[in-house]
């Protein structure tokens, strides 16, 4: 049974499974979100300088791969003045260069700017990756102070007034013990039930609720009352409120009523949470009381958006309410709840988002609040790294861009990744991207979804657009370069998914293995431990199925799409090849970039039996991507079968290039068939320089010949001329009754003499002609066999071949110029 079959089983044995279920051991580098292939970042930046004065500054651009057309420009604030340096760059950059880009600045005026760069990066396949970096400026009484964190700012400035929605930070009250009561009226206190929804806006005006967060209500004076409650999954609460003071201030935290899903706090300040806050009310009998973040703005490379209340209020928000969603998600994929996912923001010590599994939280930018792709990736690496039963991500951390990871350094100072790293690091990451987008597009747990109007969820792309610009396709993404690749093993997976074509019109995709069943066979299906690497996975795949079973032969189809296993290209599928000379095989070895590591030992593996009984095997030697059996090898093969006979055949390949990786997997192409013509002939003369021509006559029509090489029911193989000495035809597919012969016709002699000419015929894998004969003079030709097909099935066919005939069959003036 194959693994649509197997979930069935999974769901019996669930229970039991994940009551064993256990953390994975923490590495100690952390995961983090793909990035560009080209960073920025500005260096040599005073904290403090006096406005007025000329500051130098360096603009660092650090290459992860190649990249043959990069621009980098300054874009400065009205308050920042170039005065000196470069304000635009253009050039290339090849992979681990880091080049410096001298600026001088001056600060003027007084209040908040920025001094940013963006950074564009255009493909080979003309689309672009934009990055940027900022440096923060304060101008105050005459000094410029700058910084690499936004605009620190006061989280409570004022009291907020009536009406108004301010952010703010405070240690969260703790949860109701069990039984105790939300509210008790007190006769001696002014009482009110007070309700209303709470709700996110995003950069384009849509509201969604703040599901499932605590709410908590405190007096006039900040006093906690001792009342809380939660939002529903429409953003609604209710409560009964006791107040000595006759008002109310209502606080939503970012974190859910029970403290045990989600809570978003200030980096390194995981005992507070970040809140909403209303200003004073006035207690009524019955009130309402909605809340609203505001509307806030998108950014862009080296231009961030104004770091307003209202932009803060709804960039926490947007963060818990993604964090609960994949909570749910993931508790969905595991059968139970999820650990408390811990969120540091906004990071403020760089421009990545990254998991770190010592600490078990993630750490999340600013600029990633409403990139739920980022946001779901990192909530990946925690649930893998918290909630599998085995190890299934063992991520060795550093710099990444989506291409292959092997060789590629993951930081200025470290050595480059061996395969292992690569391969370990590809697959974390292509993990990571494919269940945050495949969770949206088939959610674990349907009954908690994704905001159906927030941009690009569901739409398989991995966007992020303020402080990068990242945007490509889980089906077709860029730098697709393999099984060191994170975007070959995420476009692998999601081939597993989707049912689109990608566009190739010789492998069809397989569908139909979602989420749940690949978190299922990855845990525990799949006989392979750790299942931390493409290789061991796919291992895993074959030891499951077995290694010839025809149902690989669909999961091996998503590999060969992404490079990762080898593509067989040659005779191509469903191809008539000659009965009586091997046939050249050929194939893409894939695998890597790196001559080092690419595939580059093969085995081509023939069978006419499903790979049971008849089954041939032939080594090709290291390197090569190509092999013609011998004749002796192909009759062989063809030995037994029948003009009808259905032949299966695919490539093996290995990568013999780093003994670090003790596997050695075997990747097989896609399976690929081909049938036997009935009658091959060939002809093979001297002396070298001598041109004798192969001819099939039909009984009317074009001869099969150097002119009409492959009219679609035989084909003749080449044309030698003087190179050569070798001519093959084939077929099986007569055009009409009527007589057929093979003759050779001594086209010209060059000035060679005679030529001696060896021909052979096979009918299936029987030679039924073996002769030598002699063309003596140019324009001769020689009658080698005559078959002829009845005009009813009633009549036998009859195949004539005799003593060579020396009389003239063609006129050699008619025939077409070489």
């Amino acid at each position: 049974m194959g693994l649509f079959d197997l979930s069935r089983a999974w769901v019996a044995a669930s229970g039991l499974l994940l009551l064993a279920l256990i953390g994975l051991a923490a590495s100690p580098t952390a995961a983090q979100e793909p990035q560009p292939v080209v960073t920025a970042s500005f260096e040599g930046a005073p904290t403090t300088v006096s406005t007025g004065v000329t500051v130098d500054l360096v603009l660092r651009l650090t290459a992860n791969a190649d990249a043959v057309d990069v621009t980098a420009e300054i874009l400065p604030a009205p308050m920042v003045q170039v005065v000196g340096g470069l304000g635009r760059w253009s050039g290339s950059l090849a992979r681990g260069a880091v080049l410096d880009i001298p600026v001088s600045v001056q600060f003027t005026g007084s209040g908040e700017c920025t001094l940013g760069a963006r950074v564009t990066n255009r493909l080979v396949n003309g689309q672009e990756q934009v990055t940027g970096t900022v440096l923060y400026v304060t101008v105050t009484a005459g000094a410029a102070h700058l910084s690499i964190e936004p605009h620190p700012g006061e989280w409570l400035r004022e009291p907020a007034a009536v009406g108004e929605v301010v952010v703010g930070v405070a240690e969260p009250p703790p949860p109701l013990r069990p039984g105790e009561a939300r509210a008790v009226p007190d006769p001696r206190m002014e009482s009110g039930t007070v309700s209303g929804t709470v709700q996110w806006q995003d950069p384009d005006g849509h509201f969604f609720p703040v599901r499932r967060a605590l709410v908590a209500f405190y007096d006039g004076t900040d006093n906690y009352l001792g009342v809380q409650t939660s939002t529903n999954d429409a953003g609604a609460y209710s409560a009964t409120v006791n107040t000595p003071t006759n008002s109310v201030i209502i606080k939503i935290f970012a974190q859910d009523v029970d403290n045990t899903r989600v809570a978003v706090f200030p980096s390194g300040q995981s005992n507070l949470r970040y809140l909403l806050q209303t200003g004073v009310l006035p207690i009524a009998h019955s009130m309402t009381q909605n809340i609203q973040t505001g509307r806030p703005v998108l950014g862009s490379p080296g231009a961030p958006s104004p770091d307003t209340d209202a932009d803060r209020s709804a960039r926490i928000m947007a963060v818990y309410d993604a964090m609960l969603t994949f909570w749910f998600q993931f508790t969905g994929l595991i059968g139970h709840n999820m650990q408390q996912a811990l969120t540091n923001y906004p990071r403020t010590d760089g421009t990545v988002s990254f998991y770190n599994p010592n600490t078990q939280q993630m750490v999340i930018t600013r600029e990633r609040a409403f990139a739920w792709d980022v946001l779901g990736h990192e909530f990946t690496h925690f649930g893998t790294n918290r909630a599998a039963l085995r190890p299934i991500d063992n991520n060795p951390g550093g710099s990444h861009s989506g291409g292959s990871a092997i060789g590629q350094l993951p930081c200025a100072t470290c050595s480059p990744r061996n395969r292992d790293e690569g391969m370990r690091l590809a697959w974390s990451e292509g993990l990571a991207t494919y269940f945050s987008l495949a969770l949206q597009n088939q959610p674990a747990d349907p009954g908690f979804p994704f905001p159906a109007t927030l941009a690009r969820i569901g739409d398989g792309r991995y966007t992020t657009t303020e402080n990068f610009i990242l945007d490509y396709s889980a089906e077709t993404p860029d730098s697709n370069e393999g099984f060191g690749s994170e975007n070959s093993v995420l476009a692998m997976l999601w081939d597993f998914l989707d049912t689109n074509q990608d566009g190739d019109q010789v492998i069809d995709s397989i569908a139909g293995v979602g989420p749940q069943l690949l978190w299922n066979a990855i845990n525990t299906l799949l006989p392979c431990n750790p299942c931390d690497r493409v290789d061991r996975v796919w291992t895993g795949v074959r030891n499951f199925f077995g290694a010839d079973n025809l149902v690989v032969f669909d999961y091996t189809k998503p590999l060969v799409i992404n490079n990762i296993a080898p593509r067989a290209t040659a005779p191509s599928n469903g191809a008539k090849v000659a009965g009586g000379v091997g046939s050249k095989f050929e194939w893409v070895a894939n695998g890597d970039p790196s001559a080092n590591h690419r595939n580059n030992k093969f085995r081509i593996v023939i069978s006419r039996d499903d790979f049971h009984l008849h089954k041939f095997i032939f080594d090709v030697p290291i390197g090569e991507t190509s092999f013609t059996p011998t004749d002796t090898d192909w009759l062989a093969v063809l030995a037994g079968g029948t003009p009808d006979t259905v032949y299966k055949w695919y490539v093996e390949g290995t990568s013999t290039g780093d003994p670090e990786v003790p596997e050695g997997s075997v990747w097989i192409s896609n399976l690929m068939t081909l049938t036997a013509r009935t009658i091959h002939g060939r002809i093979t003369w001297t002396p070298l320089g001598a041109d004798v021509d192969f001819h099939l006559a039909p009984p009317a029509g074009q001869d099969v010949a150097y002119y009409n090489r492959d009219p679609g029911w035989a084909t003749l193989d080449r044309d030698c001329i003087t190179s050569c000495t070798e001519e093959n035809i084939s077929f099986d597919h007569p055009i009409g009754p009527g007589n057929y012969r093979l003759f050779a016709h001594y086209f010209s002699d060059h000035d060679k003499g005679a030529a001696t000419v060896h021909a052979e015929v096979f009918f299936n894998d029987i030679k039924v002609v073996d002769e030598t004969f002699v063309l003596g003079e140019t324009g001769e030709t020689h009658n080698i066999l005559t078959e002829n097909i009845p005009g009813s099935p009633a009549e036998p066919a009859r195949v004539m071949s005799g003593p060579a005939s020396r009389r003239s069959l063609l006129d050699s003036r008619t025939l077409p110029p070489k």
